[in-house]
């Protein structure tokens, strides 16, 4: 197999072949139309049955292999979109450019950006599956969906008329040895506050600061992890600096998607230059210190943890426009009273139970803007835990706007067929998988609230720092998930 760094040698070519097919037509949420088109002619390149809805979801469908007739029909699923991220310095367009897939060391990434193996090796291996002429299976519905990582719009919007089968199999799971019976639901609040300012005149010291190098990731997935997340760690420095001596604010920016923990912040800061010259060692001496603190806190989670920051001169004679103090003191109050990270555990599963994360925020003109995502595993606790965030942000002034909520799937572990299945992958792998649920948000509580007469299992290869420019597949393990959703075909 020809990977875009080196030839590797490998097992299930044709998976990694409609990977790379996947990947060389840009999918960003939103702008699915290439690889709507792509599934479509694949479809027609085969003579199979084919639908898109008006969502523009795609179902493709493969009547059962000769010895499986009379066989049940099986849903294999999937979304199309992915998360687009990118390191500071990359020059990709991911609304042209193809991802280039590099091999390293067993792993398959890409150069810079995310990889897209969150969902396309799930896309890939449904793929596989039908353009085979010689693997047994039953009859095959296919079902690639839009939209998924923006707010499950396409499963939302899903024709379920279109799909005849009672068992459907989700393949966007990243963990080796898991099948998932149970995920999250969420809601995504924006908030806007209405930016008090001042003017200020004449001379001034500008401070820009930088904090770089952290790890993000699934909001839901990797929540639990303890990675450092920009935002927070930009608001609990501002709160140590205004300890030290009078500052204004002038710009904050950070984050990019609500389902991602923030990366990156960039902050300005105005200081009058006799309080900055009287304070200056005492202003260095805190970030520094405030650097070491998180570095040393975060060293697992976010080893390359950076904070910088540079120092110039302006002279305002029209004067500037600056967050008055009270202003920013209260933001950084507030934000710093909600509760970020994992909130509740799950102590059956052993998994977080409810989770909140400050995705993005962004200063433009009079506003600033706040997107934070929230997660729970029922309903009640959801709601629950929104009205919090959604009471200490109005009581600040914030105007709160709660939208693309989704829900939970509720697990049911007694399912004949995740028995079924979990007993194929005993008898296959000589070893139990772990049956759990997973605190990311699932297309199976959409799809399964549309469609109740479906019993559902999400299962996947692993796929390590989703959401990130660090995002990579295993090759051994795709394989191994492969041979394993071959296996259910031939025996469901």
């Amino acid at each position: 197999m020809l990977f875009n760094n080196k030839e590797v040698e490998i097992n299930y070519a044709s998976v990694w072949e409609e990977f790379k097919n996947v990947s060389a037509v840009p999918r960003a949420s939103g702008n699915e139309a290439g690889i709507q088109n792509y599934l479509i002619e694949f479809a027609k390149g085969l003579n199979l049955k084919y639908a898109q809805d008006s969502a523009g979801n795609v179902i493709i469908y493969k009547a059962a292999s000769f010895e499986n007739e009379e066989s049940q029909t099986i849903i294999l699923q999937a979304h199309m979109d992915m998360v687009c991220e990118k390191v500071m310095d990359s020059k990709h367009n991911f609304s042209s450019d193809p991802i280039l897939l590099n091999a390293e060391d067993g792993w398959v990434y890409a150069d810079g950006t995310t990889l897209g193996a969150d969902n396309g090796i799930g896309m890939a291996m449904i793929l596989a599956i039908l353009k085979s002429s010689d693997i047994p299976h039953p009859n095959i519905e296919a079902l690639f969906t839009v939209d998924e990582e923006r707010g499950l719009t396409g499963a939302f919007n899903l024709d379920v008329d279109l799909l005849k089968g009672k068992k459907l199999i989700n393949l966007d799971s990243e963990d080796d040895g898991y099948l998932y019976v149970g995920s999250a639901g969420g809601s995504t609040s924006e908030v806007i506050f209405d930016v008090k300012k001042q003017r200020i005149d004449g001379d001034y010291v500008v401070m820009n600061i930088f904090i770089r190098g952290l790890f993000g990731g699934h909001s839901g997935c990797d929540i639990h992890l303890g990675r450092a997340n920009s935002i927070k760690l930009g608001f609990l420095l501002l709160r140590n600096l205004a300890d030290v001596c009078d500052f204004y604010l002038y710009d904050i920016s950070g984050g990019s998607k609500r389902n991602v923990i923030p990366r990156e912040l960039n902050m300005e800061l105005y200081f009058e230059p006799e309080v900055y010259y009287r304070f200056e060692k005492k202003i260095e001496k805190e970030i520094l210190k405030f650097k070491k603190r998180a570095k040393r806190h975060h060293k697992k989670s976010d080893p390359d943890l950076d904070i910088m920051f540079n120092i110039v001169e302006k002279n305002n004679p029209e004067g500037v426009m600056v967050f008055s103090k009270r202003f920013s003191n209260k933001i950084a109050r507030v934000i710093l009273s909600l509760p970020l990270g994992p909130v509740t555990w799950n102590k059956e599963y052993g998994v977080v139970d409810s989770s909140c994360n400050l995705a993005v925020v962004n200063h433009q003109g009079d506003s600033l803007f706040l997107v934070f995502s929230q997660r729970a595993s029922d309903e009640k606790k959801l709601i629950r835990l929104v009205k919090r965030n959604t009471n200490i942000l109005s009581k600040a002034g914030g105007k709160v706007v709660t939208h693309s909520s989704y829900p939970a799937w509720k697990p049911n572990i007694n399912s004949f067929f995740v028995k079924e299945i979990s007993e194929i992958y005993k008898k296959l792998f000589h070893s139990r998988p772990k049956v759990t649920i997973i605190h990311a948000g699932l297309e199976c509580g959409v799809i399964g609230s549309r469609k109740k007469d479906l019993e559902m299992i999400s299962l996947g290869p692993q796929i390590l720092n989703v959401h990130t420019p660090k995002e990579k597949v295993s090759i051994k393990s795709v394989e191994k998930t492969f041979k394993f959703l071959l296996k259910i075909m031939e025996k469901i």
